[in-house]
């Protein structure tokens, strides 16, 4: 949906974001694989070495730890999850290469761009191939590897989120219960002093869903409430109505919301599924009627504002029109009326050929 206000990208910031993510996704085996030994390189460098082997799990974890991200940028902070695109004729870019574009044209800070993001980024880990090769070259098992990325990045997101101050841009169509971006980032940075729930500003826009009234897609869409709930509550396949009320209402919001809030959990108590939310299609104020041969109504009485509609004229047959138009562009030409003339005494002198078509079907 679109928001009054939200600064979407621009053409120009889609067109680099694409270019950079098909430069990250562009890299030959063997870079990949370079990639894996610096990260064992690094583990011997530091000391993270058992019985010979490199110990990946205690270095990142360490790492991360021990190199916290600065907060003193004076930059807005970008975060990010999952992929969008800026209208459904185009493929989605990923999120976090929508922030790294809008960095360059909009003084973003990114997590990936700060010195210890480019660290870990650098691994490559996220790409099975990386994950594979430390199995296969390091007996590393690839739970391992999994396990101790995930935590390495959760913890610079949490310290990214603590350091952040003021306005933060959020990159995410939608929030996924699983992301780091629900359970590390968007909290830490509610709770943050210097951040709060009201300087969270999402960038991209809310889709709409189809499932659930506008009314209840506006108010899902403000930044407040997409900070603190997830397409789990309000999907398609989320529970039940009710269930997205009671989330609804267990959520921390500005005043100025709390109106409105009001008027949606109310209507989706009321439904006991989405189906219910639907809008139901009306029917004609009335009675139904039916006519038997004679043309008399038969019924328990007239439809109601039938009386005050003016009876319409019968439709003109098919010859009778065709004269009509004929004669109609004749006006004003004496050698075109000969000629119309002549023509319309053709459709009198067929009329009888012509009645008997006249209620056929179409073909």
């Amino acid at each position: 949906m679109v928001s009054p206000g939200r600064r979407g990208l621009t053409p120009e910031e889609w067109a680099d974001a694409r270019r950079i993510e098909s430069s990250y996704d562009t890299v030959s085996v063997d870079e990949l694989e370079r990639a894996a030994e610096r990260l064992v390189q690094d583990c011997g460098r530091a000391g993270y070495v058992t019985h010979g082997d490199p110990d990946v799990a205690g270095y990142l974890n360490d790492y991360a730890t021990n190199n916290p991200v600065d907060g003193a940028t004076g930059r807005d902070f970008a975060f990010g999850t999952d992929r969008s695109a800026p209208d459904g004729s185009t493929p989605p870019v990923g999120s976090l290469f929508q922030a790294q574009a809008c960095a360059r044209t909009r003084n973003y800070q990114v997590l990936s761009e700060t010195s210890a993001g480019r660290r870990l980024d650098g691994y490559r880990l996220y790409d099975d191939h990386v994950v594979q090769y430390l199995r296969s070259e390091y007996g590393i098992p690839t739970t391992v590897t999994a396990r101790s990325r995930n935590r390495a990045w959760a913890e610079l997101s949490a310290s990214m989120a603590g350091a952040a101050e003021g306005r933060v841009r959020v990159f995410a169509p939608e929030v996924h219960a699983r992301t780091l971006l629900a359970q590390t980032e968007l909290p830490a940075l509610i709770r943050n002093p210097k951040v709060g729930l009201d300087n969270i500003a999402f960038v991209t826009e809310f889709p709409r869903q189809p499932h659930l009234p506008e009314s209840l897609n506006r108010f899902l869409a403000h930044d407040a409430v997409r900070a603190q709930v997830t397409m789990d509550d309000y999907g398609a396949r989320s529970p039940s109505p009710r269930a997205l009320a009671a989330r609804l209402d267990s959520i921390s919001l500005p005043p100025r919301l709390h109106a409105e809030r009001d008027r949606e959990t109310a209507i989706l108590r009321n439904a006991t599924s989405y189906a219910d939310l639907r809008p139901r299609t009306v029917r004609p104020t009335g009675t139904a009627v039916s006519t038997n041969h004679a043309g008399a109504a038969k019924g328990a009485g007239p439809v109601v504002g039938a009386a005050a509609r003016p009876a319409s004229a019968p439709p003109e047959s098919g010859r009778a029109a065709k004269r009509k138009r004929l004669l109609s562009l004749a006006k004003g030409s004496s050698t075109v009326a000969k000629g119309t003339a002549k023509l319309a005494k053709i459709i009198d002198e067929s009329e009888t050929d012509d009645s008997k078509d006249e209620d056929g079907p179409d073909v």
